[in-house]
């Protein structure tokens, strides 16, 4: 058994710079793992890292899980 406080995880997302200026700190979020398609869980966006990765034009935004 392993017990897991998910409340210190996060998830990084890449989003696209043009959607970029839809996404704020605190702002809720559903997060969906590969390991687990059906299910979606709560988080909320903690924080929009501020670079822009030209080749893919993304950024990186990390979710916690609530």
């Amino acid at each position: 058994m392993e017990l897991v406080d998910l409340q210190a995880l996060e998830v990084e997302a890449e989003v696209s710079e043009e959607q970029l200026s839809r996404i704020r700190i605190g702002q809720p979020a559903l997060i969906f793992l590969d390991a687990l398609p059906e299910r979606a869980f709560p988080g909320q966006v903690a924080t929009v890292r501020p670079s822009i990765d030209r080749s893919k034009a993304t950024a990186t935004v990390l979710v916690r899980f609530q």
